[in-house]
């Protein structure tokens, strides 16, 4: 008799979940939700696959990869403090289910709409008429609640909301790796199982720190974030595709609020989402992923809207707009309105063919310790005796560097052509000049 659900996982090789388990066994049947199954229709990078082909994972993979390193990580905390079977759950069913409320495309979407993936995964959460909510409250009518806590960094102890949402958390772990294997990039490589070796609870039980020899694994760990942010994350070519998708639904958006588009040319459930926002129904919003969208530019590449065509015909072709990096210019205001004269001047709408993108709206940020927030802290035991505590960026100088050293990228995007003229001279000779 097989008592082992095999989940095969280019990260942890094999993800295995007990049959005989009561645990185990609301955690594979909240995989088999079409709450948490939808996810697979949900990219975790994005249009990054456009400038790493390997980059088509999905947030349903990673989900996986979540639930399983928060599932060691509480195996190591246990060997000295005891963990209740109901936090234990709780945790590892937070970690499957952090990201179930993402919408299509994740924060480029968000951008546009004004809507919050937290908010969306607390209404799966305490929504009585989910599959996710009903697997939850049949194991233990408290756990949907104690769930939701977690995910919103209200857990008693702290440490359980920790494991999800801190600077080492199972969220990070995972996509680090896995964005790192996906996209072929050797920058997100890490010590993963010698940094689970140095995790500890502090002299109270409350709150994740890192044991007296664990200072390098954690360099390492931080190094990898430092270098994925700045080099995939903000890749020039992922920030013109994204950048792009927002304008294209900005202008979606702005033609469907202004009834100038025919609605056969939106599905009504994508059209409900960006006119709506937060107002949609829940099954309504559920019913809109990556695949929607994608569906819907195919479809606008033929709109009457020159606009609409012409952005969707781009990402659709892979004609993407061009960057200059101009992170050192001065005078920038003058040189931003003379970049969009020159844009009108060829008959574009700057509005929807130009962007001053910065990495500070970026959501992934390298570790900084000036945060007055206790969990966005890392900290290292310097006397175990005496249960003596420093951050860790006191005690590295690499962390302090590091910490010194937040990239703050800023670039132009634009068409690098229109017709005959090249823009990108142009912009050269206004931003570089």
């Amino acid at each position: 008799m097989i008592i082992e659900k095999l989940y095969r996982d280019p990260v942890h090789d094999i993800i295995a979940l007990d049959k005989t388990s009561r645990e185990d066994r609301l955690l594979m049947e909240l995989i088999d939700t079409p709450e948490l199954q939808r996810l697979r229709r949900i990219r975790q990078l994005g249009f990054a696959s456009l400038a790493y082909q390997g980059a088509e994972h999905s947030r349903f993979t990673h989900s996986l990869g979540v639930m399983w390193i928060a599932t060691r990580i509480l195996q190591q905390l246990r060997k000295e403090w005891p963990i209740s079977p109901q936090q234990s759950i709780a945790v590892r069913c937070a970690a499957l289910l952090h990201d179930i409320g993402h919408g299509p495309f994740s924060h480029l979407f968000e951008a546009v709409t004004g809507i919050h993936h937290e908010h969306w995964t607390q209404l799966i959460l305490l929504n009585p008429n989910t599959k996710v909510h009903r697997a939850l409250a049949a194991y233990s009518p408290a756990l949907p609640r104690m769930v939701s806590q977690i995910l919103l960094g209200r857990s008693k102890p702290p440490f359980l909301s920790q494991i999800i949402t801190s600077q080492l958390d199972a969220d990070r772990f995972d996509y680090l790796l896995r964005d790192s294997i996906m996209t072929g990039v050797k920058y997100g490589i890490y010590d993963l199982e010698r940094l689970l070796k140095v995790l500890r609870l502090d002299q109270h039980g409350e709150r994740i720190v890192i044991a007296p020899n664990g200072l390098h694994p954690v360099e390492k760990y931080l190094q990898a974030r430092y270098h994925m942010f700045t080099q995939v994350y903000l890749h020039k070519t992922v920030r013109a595709a994204e950048n792009m998708l927002i304008l294209l639904l900005r202008r979606a958006r702005e033609l469907l609020m202004s009834k100038q588009i025919d609605a056969q040319l939106v599905t009504p459930l994508l059209a409900e989402l960006l006119c709506a926002g937060d107002q949609i129904a829940l099954p309504h919003y559920l019913g809109v992923t990556d695949d929607t969208l994608m569906t819907n530019i195919a479809q606008w590449q033929e709109a009457p809207d020159p606009i609409l065509s012409d952005l969707a015909s781009r990402l659709c072709e892979r004609n993407l707009f061009k960057t200059i990096d101009i992170s050192g210019v001065t005078n920038l205001a003058s040189r931003i309105r003379k970049a969009k004269r020159e844009i009108e001047a060829l008959g574009l709408d700057s509005r929807y063919y130009f962007v001053l993108d910065e990495s500070r709206s970026v959501a992934y940020q390298p570790y900084s310790p000036r945060t007055t927030d206790p969990a966005r802290h890392i900290m290292i035991e310097v006397q175990r005796a005496k249960s003596v505590y420093r951050d860790i960026h006191e005690v590295s100088p690499i962390i302090e560097g590091l910490a010194r050293a937040t990239a703050h990228i800023r670039r132009v995007i634009f068409p690098e052509r229109v017709r005959k003229t090249n823009l990108r001279k142009r912009m050269e000779a206004i931003f570089l000049s």
